[in-house]
């Protein structure tokens, strides 16, 4: 493990632990390591050097490591975290998870002491996310006009996330995700602009724009003698207008495809309002031949409710369950059982967040179908997709 190219801040108010980290640091060839002694000395760093990765404790004097990652999701480009603490594994999850609700990229929770080979594996997370682009400073759009023509114009594109068969350990889908190619060739993710969407009303248009190119995508894979299926993401306001089942199928037979050969995903929220127009296009999309799944189970309202109300014909498992599941039991046992549920109950299930050797055996122990991850592949343009599936 090589970290001689990032950049380190040690924000830890013991004199020992801060001097540890550093050794340990070292021994992996860090170069570039900063310290503070708080949550306050080390906001004064970020203002005037950059740093790619903050490991953060939780207790110190002044402002503590919870009111200091809330603050460091103000700034305007947000290190990577990991948090070292002696808190329990249920506290670092919990702080995880507050962490990533405020956008922070959380690497891993350390319980203390800290070691080499639990930052070596930590450091090994960052440099992937590296290659899949997750570190990169905010942005977002400078005007709604701007918005409402990178729809029009098809600039915002559909790229492509491989699915893989667990038994077979082949790619059998492909998630089509948003993707805003800007004039430079820079690609920017969809949590820059899909606020800006949602709030200009404009996710009708867009889930259109992405549905045609997925369709066209996967018709010409198909024709490549890939026979992967493609996974649509369909929002709240699309789902509740009655005509989109018939829409839907039109533009699906339109590139010569038929309704089995698409999977229609919905997150729970848009299954847990606005029940009645949801429902009405939910069944007929089923009963038109398309798949269902229903997207990052286990996180939304009323899961096992919506489980009953509507046909789904996959259970995606959230990747808060899956990842590290081999090392923290309570999300093991809550993974454990979601495959559980769906196998009672009929349905295919896909592990999402797949990212390491250890994440991907607890998904082959458990006999999820189906998984879906950067260890298999992050969302790519069309053409490499398609070399991907060749490949596999």
């Amino acid at each position: 493990m090589d970290l001689s190219e990032i950049s380190i801040l040690v924000v830890e108010d013991d004199a020992f632990q801060r001097w540890l980290l550093q050794q340990q640091l070292l021994e992996l060839r860090a170069r570039d390591v900063g310290v503070a002694v708080d949550g306050n000395s080390a906001l004064g760093c970020l203002l005037h050097r950059h740093f790619d990765v903050v490991i953060t404790d939780l207790h110190m004097p002044g402002m503590d490591g919870l009111e200091f990652m809330r603050r460091l999701s103000d700034l305007a480009h947000v290190p990577a975290v990991v948090v070292n603490s002696a808190q329990g594994n249920s506290i670092l999850d919990s702080v995880r998870g507050m962490a990533e609700a405020y956008g922070i990229r959380v690497l891993g929770t350390i319980e203390k002491p800290a070691t080499r080979g639990k930052l070596a594996a930590t450091f090994a997370a960052y440099r992937l996310g590296v290659a899949r682009g997750f570190a990169q400073a905010r942005w977002s759009p400078r005007t709604d006009d701007e918005v409402a023509n990178a729809i029009r114009m098809g600039h915002v594109a559909a790229w492509f996330q491989p699915k893989v068969s667990v038994r077979e350990s082949r790619i059998v889908g492909a998630e089509a995700l948003a993707r805003w190619i800007l004039p430079s060739g820079e690609v920017r993710e969809p949590d820059s602009f899909l606020p800006h969407v949602e709030r200009l009303g404009l996710m009708p248009q867009l889930t259109d724009a992405i549905a045609a190119q997925a369709f066209a995508g996967c018709a010409r894979w198909r024709r490549q003698g890939v026979s992967a299926k493609v996974c649509l993401n369909m929002s709240l306001a699309t789902l509740s207008a009655r005509s989109v089942g018939e829409a839907l199928l039109e533009t699906v037979l339109s590139h010569r495809l038929v309704p089995a050969d698409v999977v229609v995903e919905v997150t729970e929220s848009a299954a847990a309002t606005h029940l009645g127009p949801a429902l009405e296009s939910l069944a007929r999309l089923r009963m038109s031949g398309f798949g269902l799944a229903l997207d990052d189970f286990g996180t939304g309202y009323a899961s096992m409710e919506q489980l009953t109300r509507i046909p789904f014909s996959e259970l995606k498992i959230d990747r808060c369950f899956v990842r590290d599941a081999a090392s923290r039991r309570s999300r093991r046992t809550v993974f454990e059982a979601s495959v559980a549920i769906a196998s009672r109950l009929g349905l295919a299930t896909v592990a999402e967040g797949v990212e390491t050797a250890e994440d991907w055996g607890v998904v082959q122990e458990l006999g999820c179908d189906m998984a879906q991850g950067w260890m298999f592949g992050h969302a790519m343009p069309l053409d490499d997709f398609i070399a991907a599936a060749r490949r596999a």
